[in-house]
């Protein structure tokens, strides 16, 4: 790859565009009111697809073939029509992924959710106790239990035939409890662990005290995700580790990062939202990523059909149309801007109120410490 193949249309001539992940929230009703919550998830809106405009969009996701599937919230389980709605589109193929914090998850919703064809059950986990109760409360910020339930969740589910995946938003509160927590779920024997950072939108903006990691602490972030990485690499009962877009980019360890657990080498290529994943509100809204917030929203499922939105690429601009002129700040001047196109868009959003300015950045911290 020379430099003349490194310009504005590189991310659209190299990267296929297809229906591979969707995050599909059913409901905003939630159990906890979490920190760092994007959505500010607690009470179900009241303009939440009803049960026959819920049920229609399952068989449009299925009638598209998404590759994967993750039938979240708020809390899913707080939903009643979840497992008839996950049924429909498990029926079309897609692996389905049940996303809960574990509260309500009993003997009942096994048996619900292997009847429905899910395939995988993932669960936050925040830190250990003290730090996941202080990160999870309940409702009015009495504690929810939420650790144990984590807990109780990736076992029975593991006993139950389903995979498991732990979700981990690392945090200044959490981080020195990070190391435990692998040994936490290799002796649990989960089997897949995300992690990524908090991002700065929604809930997390109202808490008064210091808790986004430190940007100068981004090399240190990413040496122990690969730490992390190879750990799990020589045990195999430790869980295979998913770095999401929000860490990185392009520093020592970036291959590493990208690969994970995997044999396959891979590199960052920047956001994918509205190109390989899609995110879909409670009440139908359809963002190019879920965590993004409602005013990237490019369609309404209430009057339009899913595949004429994501058939409409001119929607998603921001992909289709990436222009690195409208670059700011150390990213327009960066070796890697038309491949990298500012990481993450919501965590540079969050960050600076600009999808093309991202300073949580390795690359950026190596060349020029925290430059602006």
């Amino acid at each position: 790859m020379g430099k003349a193949d490194l310009d504005s249309k590189w991310f659209v001539r190299n990267v296929p565009r297809r229906p591979i992940n969707l995050l599909w929230e059913i409901t905003d009703a939630c159990n906890l009111r979490c920190l760092h919550c994007e959505a500010s998830a607690g009470r179900r809106s009241p303009d939440e697809l009803t049960h026959e405009q819920a049920l229609d969009l399952a068989h449009q996701i299925a009638a598209m073939r998404w590759r994967s599937v993750n039938i979240t919230g708020g809390e899913p389980l707080m939903r009643r029509d979840w497992d008839e709605l996950a049924a429909v589109v498990a029926a079309s193929g897609a692996h389905v992924t049940l996303v809960t914090n574990g509260l309500l998850f009993d003997d009942a919703v096994i048996e619900r959710a292997r009847a429905a064809g899910i395939k995988s059950v993932a669960c936050s986990l925040d830190g250990l106790e003290e730090t996941h109760e202080r990160i999870r409360p309940g409702p009015r910020s009495k504690p929810g239990g939420s650790f144990q339930a984590a807990l109780r969740t990736f076992r029975v589910a593991r006993e139950a035939g389903f995979g498991t995946a732990a979700i981990t938003h690392f945090n200044r509160w959490n981080y020195p409890d990070l190391p435990a927590m692998h040994e936490l779920l290799t002796e649990l024997r989960v089997g897949a662990w995300q992690v990524q950072l908090g991002v700065p939108l929604g809930r997390l903006r109202e808490i008064d005290e210091p808790y986004l990691i430190e940007v100068e602490r981004l090399p240190e972030v990413e040496a122990l995700c690969a730490r992390l990485i190879e750990a799990s690499r020589a045990d195999e009962r430790a869980p295979a580790i998913k770095v999401v877009h929000t860490i990185g980019y392009y520093g020592k360890h970036e291959l590493t990062l990208r690969r994970g657990t995997e044999d396959k080498e891979r590199f960052f290529v920047g956001c994918v939202g509205g190109w390989r994943v899609l995110g879909v509100t409670s009440d139908g809204m359809v963002k190019p990523c879920g965590m993004l917030p409602r005013n990237f929203g490019v369609g309404d499922l209430k009057t339009e059909r899913l595949a004429d939105v994501w058939g409409d690429v001119d929607r998603f601009d921001y992909q289709a149309h990436w222009d690195e002129k409208k670059l700011e700040g150390y990213c327009r001047i960066c070796d890697y801007r038309c491949i990298c196109r500012a990481g993450c868009t919501s965590m540079a959003y969050g960050l600076t109120g600009s999808i093309y300015n991202n300073p949580y950045c390795v690359y950026r911290l190596i060349k020029q410490g925290d430059a602006p």
